[in-house]
């Protein structure tokens, strides 16, 4: 609340209380405007401030890398099919495991599923292969498991590959680059100061004194566009990819971008 105190002799009448607000976009940043007006004898009503939405990134090459890939076991039984894939899974685990610092829980199983496969089911005007023969309509039984592996240093991606080639009914479905834990906390406070610099320089280019104080932080959401190199195939087809330099620049050093989008309030005066 406002009091006034008129001087003796002098007949005075409270002025005008005028509030402007407004939004406007520049270079991509949301401006709000509100400036508060007091006309003279009415004392000091507030101030005014500048609301902006602003936005900043930091990007480097991952770190890490992630791997996806899939495993088959089958056999004449369900307990069978997943027996030979529980073989297998145990093999890939003692073949990464040096990679990966001991540390087997980086290695994690996405989808399982066991289920009858036959083979060899005759159609009409369908000419089956010749490994069918006495085949036909042969029931098995498959358990399949697609699995991720959070590799912590990029440059042992090859290794991994290499690794998991000599593996049998082994299948690569992609492989990337990836942030550290390290760097996107490192990244994250490089886009933060970077979408606050920009909000003050906006700030303080509209302010009427050219001068302008945080009253208020608030940070949006933050985005991460990775921008990786992906192959599918055998083990064996994608270290052979790997192998190749011109491949190889692009595999695992993939850059990643962090944005970070803030909404500050600043002071005017």
């Amino acid at each position: 609340m406002v009091r006034l105190h008129p001087h003796p002799g002098r007949h005075l009448f409270p002025a005008a209380i005028v509030l402007l607000s407004a939004s406007i976009l520049v270079s991509g940043v949301l401006i709000a405007l509100s400036f508060y007006y007091a006309g003279e004898g009415a004392g000091q009503v507030g101030g005014s401030t500048i609301t902006i939405t602003a936005t900043g990134s930091a990007s480097m090459p991952g770190g890490g890398a992630e791997l996806y890939l899939y495993v088959n076991g089958t056999g004449n039984t369900t307990q069978s099919a997943v027996a030979n894939l529980s073989r297998t899974l145990s093999t890939v685990n003692s073949s990464l495991s040096g990679y990966l610092n001991g540390n087997l829980s980086l290695i994690t199983t996405q989808y399982f599923n066991v289920g009858k496969v036959t083979l060899c089911v005759p159609y009409p005007y369908v000419a089956l292969p010749a490994w069918c023969s006495g085949n036909y309509n042969k029931t098995s039984y498959q358990a399949y498991e697609s699995v991720s592996v959070d590799i912590p240093n990029a440059k042992n991606a090859t290794g991994v590959l290499v690794a998991l080639s000599g593996i049998p009914n082994v299948y690569v479905s992609s492989i990337q680059a990836k942030l550290t834990d390290q760097q996107t906390a490192a990244l994250r406070g490089e886009a933060l100061a970077s979408a606050m610099s920009n909000a003050t320089v906006q700030a303080t280019a509209l302010a009427p004194s050219g001068k302008v104080s945080p009253l208020n932080i608030t940070v949006n959401n933050y985005y991460v566009y990775p921008l990786p190199y992906s192959f599918g195939g055998t083990p064996v087809a994608a270290q052979a990819a790997a192998s190749s330099q011109a491949v190889n620049s692009l595999f695992y050093s993939g850059t990643s971008s962090i944005t970070e989008s803030i909404t500050v309030v600043f002071g005017t005066g």
